[in-house]
C-alpha cells in the first residue's frame, strides 16, 4: 500500500508540474495578443497612414479587437481548449508573417522595430511550445476571477480603441496633431501646419501656389519619385512654386525651386527630439497656404503624376 501511495503521490506530482508549465505557455501567448493589441492601439494613426497589411482603419480595429479578446480567452479557458486556440491563432499569424515576408508588406505586428522574419519565428515558437508542452489530462475549472479582471481589462481597451478614429477636419485643426503626423487625407482644407512660426522664410508658402513635396532620406520610394518625376530639379506648373523638406531626422532642411534629395537648403527645421510622422513620399498642393490636394505613400506617385499630366 504504500508502494501504491508513493506512486500515485509521484504521479500526482509529475501532472501538476506539467500543468503549471502548460500554464506558462498560456500565459505567454496572452501577454503576447495583449502587447499586439496595445501596441497596435498606441500607433493607430500610424499603421493607418503606411502601406502594411492593417492599413485599413476598420480592419485594424477589429484586430485590436479580436486580439485583446483572444487573449482573455487564452487565459482564463480551461487548457486544452486553450491549446487549440493557440495553434490556430498563432498558426494563422506565421501564416501572415510569411505572407508580409513574401509580398513585403511590414505586417505591423508587436513594435516597428521588431522585424518580419522575427514576429513569425515568434509565432511559430509559441505552436511548438503549444504542441510539445505537455498538460493534465484532467483540467478543467474555469477561474472566474480572472476572467472578471480580464474582461474589465479588455472593456477598457475597446473603448480606448472606440476613440481612435482617422482625424476629422475638426480635429486637424489641432496644433498638437498637426505637430505629430502630416497625413494627407487629414490636412487637405486645412492651414498648412509648417509655416513661418518655425522658419521666418516659410512665410512665403501663405501665398500664391505651391507644390509640396515631404521625402525622408532614407526613402527608396523618395528617391526614386524625385529622380523620376523631377530629372529636371527645376520642373513645375505654370503658376506654382515648388518646396520640398528633407525628412528623417530630427532637423528638417528644406528649399524652394529646387527638387531634390540632396538640395542647397535655404533654412532648417529643428523638431528637437521628435520629428511628425509622414507616410513618405508625401506631396501636397497648397493655395495661399491652404492644403487643396495631398497624397502620399504608394499614392504619391500617381498622384504626382496626374498634376503634370493636367498641366501638360
Amino acid at each position: 500500500m504504500t508502494d501504491d501511495f508513493n506512486s500515485v503521490a509521484v504521479h500526482d506530482s509529475s501532472t501538476s508540474g506539467n500543468r503549471d508549465l502548460y500554464w506558462i505557455v498560456k500565459l505567454i501567448a496572452a501577454c503576447l495578443l495583449l502587447l499586439g493589441a496595445v501596441s497596435k492601439l498606441v500607433r493607430f494613426v500610424e499603421i493607418c497612414a503606411g502601406n502594411g497589411l492593417l492599413s485599413d482603419a476598420e480592419l485594424l480595429r477589429v484586430v485590436i479587437a479580436v486580439e485583446a479578446g483572444l487573449s482573455v480567452w487564452i487565459a482564463c479557458v480551461p487548457v486544452k481548449i486553450s491549446r487549440w486556440t493557440i495553434l490556430a491563432v498563432f498558426g494563422v499569424f506565421a501564416g501572415l508573417s510569411c505572407y508580409a515576408i513574401i509580398s513585403g508588406m511590414d505586417c505591423n505586428c508587436i513594435a516597428k522595430a521588431i522585424p518580419t522574419p522575427l514576429m513569425m519565428t515568434l509565432d511559430l515558437s509559441v505552436v511548438a511550445l503549444a504542441l510539445f508542452v505537455p498538460i493534465r489530462e484532467q483540467q478543467h475549472r474555469v477561474k472566474f476571477a480572472p476572467v472578471v479582471v480580464g474582461c474589465v481589462f479588455a472593456a477598457g481597451l475597446f473603448f480606448a480603441m472606440a476613440s481612435q478614429r482617422s482625424p476629422t477636419p475638426e480635429v486637424a485643426q489641432s496644433d498638437d496633431l498637426q505637430l505629430s503626423y502630416l497625413l494627407a487625407d487629414s490636412l487637405v482644407g486645412q492651414q498648412w501646419p509648417i509655416d513661418s512660426r518655425y522658419d521666418s522664410q516659410l512665410k512665403v508658402l501663405e501665398e500664391g501656389n505651391w507644390l509640396v513635396l515631404v521625402v525622408r532620406y532614407d526613402c527608396d520610394h523618395c528617391r526614386e519619385l524625385v529622380e523620376t518625376e523631377f530629372e529636371n530639379p527645376e520642373r513645375h506648373r505654370a503658376q506654382e512654386r515648388t518646396a520640398v523638406f528633407i525628412a528623417g531626422k530630427t532637423i528638417w532642411p528644406f528649399t524652394f525651386d529646387h527638387v531634390s534629395m540632396s538640395p542647397s537648403a535655404v533654412g532648417e527645421i529643428d523638431w528637437n527630439t521628435s520629428e511628425p510622422f509622414v507616410a513618405s513620399p508625401a506631396v501636397f498642393t497648397l493655395k495661399n497656404g491652404q492644403v487643396t490636394a495631398a497624397a502620399d505613400g504608394d499614392a504619391s506617385t500617381e498622384f504626382l503624376q496626374n498634376l503634370f499630366q493636367v498641366a501638360d
